[in-house]
């Protein structure tokens, strides 16, 4: 049996496995599949695709979490610390499902070698990445363990042409930045996201100075250093950029600043 009928037997398993459980009846009753449709309040026929060869749309992946208590996760095998279903978890999995429906080998979605995440179209996405909907999703990414440093919670983000030069040259519009949502502990020198006041995105090298966290851009002829205090702004970090990738598709040649030569 190849990987791709592997996984879906097993995932028509821990399905009927819980249904058992939850609606008191056998996986050998004549009603079983009718019996999770109207748990589910599902056509007959879309379960019966399922159990055919295809996977829960995130609509119906909401719903057994509802009704039978079973996380995402869990349902399609798919390891995880965290038993929140969260919407980015979601549209994780419909991803990883639409992956396996094209044959993708099994490898690439190995969580010991690599990350699945999604890549904004905005940096405003990546202010609240517990709420990130499938609107704020441009394409979804798979990155090699050792190229996010064995970090399990990256995402990467289009830098848009309104977030500024500041970071010039080592970030720059057009570029795509990656994103540990889970390290917040400030480390001098390190590059983090910020978000104030709801909306205000940036991205700095950082200082940290007893309560305060020092603010330094890179381009310092145009913007100055920043001084805040973490105790006026406790969930101002988003995270640490690990990496950038540079694209410039945001500015034309004749927007980028000038670097002056020495003689």
């Amino acid at each position: 049996m190849d990987t791709k009928k592997l996984s879906h037997k097993q995932f028509i398993e821990r399905l009927t496995h819980i249904a058992e459980r939850k609606l008191d009846i056998s996986r050998y009753d004549r009603g079983f599949k009718r019996s999770i449709a109207k748990a589910l309040s599902a056509r007959d026929s879309t379960v019966q695709r399922w159990f055919d060869k295809s996977y829960p749309e995130a609509e119906y992946l909401i719903k057994m979490y509802n009704v039978f208590g079973v996380t995402a996760d869990d349902l399609l095998g798919i390891e995880s610390t965290n038993t929140q279903v969260k919407p980015l978890d979601l549209h994780k999995i419909q991803f990883i499902a639409a992956a396996r429906d094209k044959n993708l080998p099994e490898c690439y979605l190995n969580p010991e070698l690599y990350s699945v995440g999604p890549i904004l179209r905005d940096t405003r996405s990546a202010c609240h990445p517990e709420d990130i909907d499938e609107a704020d999703i441009d394409s979804w990414g798979i990155s090699r363990k050792d190229l996010v440093l064995h970090r399990d919670n990256v995402y990467a983000v289009l830098v848009p042409e309104r977030i500024g030069m500041s970071m010039w040259p080592i970030i720059k519009p057009g570029d795509v930045i990656i994103i540990d949502s889970s390290d917040h502990e400030l480390v001098d020198g390190g590059i983090f996201a910020f978000c104030f006041n709801g909306d205000h995105f940036t991205v700095r090298q950082v200082k940290r100075t007893q309560d305060n966290v020092i603010l330094i851009p890179w381009f310092l002829r145009q913007y100055p250093v920043e001084m805040i205090n973490l105790k006026e702004h406790p969930k101002c970090i988003i995270g640490r950029v690990i990496f950038s990738l540079t694209y410039l598709t945001a500015l034309g040649s004749e927007q980028l600043p000038t670097v002056q030569q020495s003689a």
